[in-house]
């Protein structure tokens, strides 16, 4: 029994997504799971979003580059493994993250069936 408790904290520790690798400088590396019909458009906008960078500080605050500028706070739910971007005209979007470690993050929009970006981690600060 007791092996089996200690399976579940790991699995479930494993499970969770610590927000503190949000924070540093990101940039696009690929679209995520975007439908075959899409390929075409992919290829061409896979240019234009290799230029995108968000950067997230540790007091909340992000900005982007690239392909537009934005910037504005960020808030992650932990329950839900979500971050919200809520930009300073106070317009909010939020992203269901995939995957967030050290050297990667995967975002999807809910609203499109799970497509999204994969970024990698290109600094820490």
């Amino acid at each position: 029994m007791k092996n089996i408790s200690f399976l579940l904290i790991v699995l479930l520790t494993g499970c969770s997504i610590n927000s503190n690798n949000l924070v540093g400088k990101w940039q696009f590396e690929d679209f995520y799971h975007f439908q075959d019909s899409m390929n075409t458009i992919q290829k061409e906008d896979k240019v234009f979003w290799s230029h995108y960078k968000m950067y997230f500080d540790r007091d909340k605050n992000y900005h982007t580059e690239g392909l537009f500028s934005e910037a504005g706070t960020w808030d992650f739910n932990e329950k839900n493994n979500t971050i919200t971007l809520i930009n300073k005209t106070g317009s909010e979007e939020t992203f269901h993250i995939v995957e967030l470690n050290n050297q990667k993050l995967i975002i999807n929009y809910p609203e499109y069936e799970g497509q999204g970006f994969i970024f990698k981690k290109i600094s820490s600060k």
